[in-house]
């Protein structure tokens, strides 16, 4: 069953591609599992993609190391080493220092829909 994942992550790389008519951004992120033990965190890799033509919308900020995000109602599959591949359909950026980024639950919602 497809699914959708939200939580709030750290974005602690970021590059850019040139696609036809699309920006593609890549970006590394993680988030914090636990308040105790700093070092356990989920690893994200991340694919935004951006119109080239500005007159296009687009749904989503521009990403940039060092930003804290939260993410919503994205598309995902876990990568190699549980790694969570996260594709980006909706994000805000937190005015939040990223050494004060917030332990976060990563929260699945299935989606499904029905015929009549």
């Amino acid at each position: 069953m497809p699914a959708q994942l939200s939580t709030v992550l750290y974005i602690s790389n970021y590059q850019e591609k040139i696609s036809s008519g699309f920006i593609i951004g890549n970006a590394t992120g993680y988030t914090r599992l636990d308040e105790t033990n700093g070092d356990k965190m989920q690893k994200f890799n991340i694919v935004a993609f951006y119109p080239i033509d500005d007159s296009k919308p687009c749904y989503i900020p521009k990403i940039q190391e060092g930003q804290v995000l939260s993410v919503a109602n994205s598309k995902f599959s876990i990568g190699a080493n549980n790694e969570i591949d996260l594709i980006l359909a909706a994000a805000s950026i937190l005015d939040i220092d990223p050494k004060d980024a917030p332990v976060h639950q990563i929260s699945v919602v299935g989606v499904t829909s029905s015929g009549w």
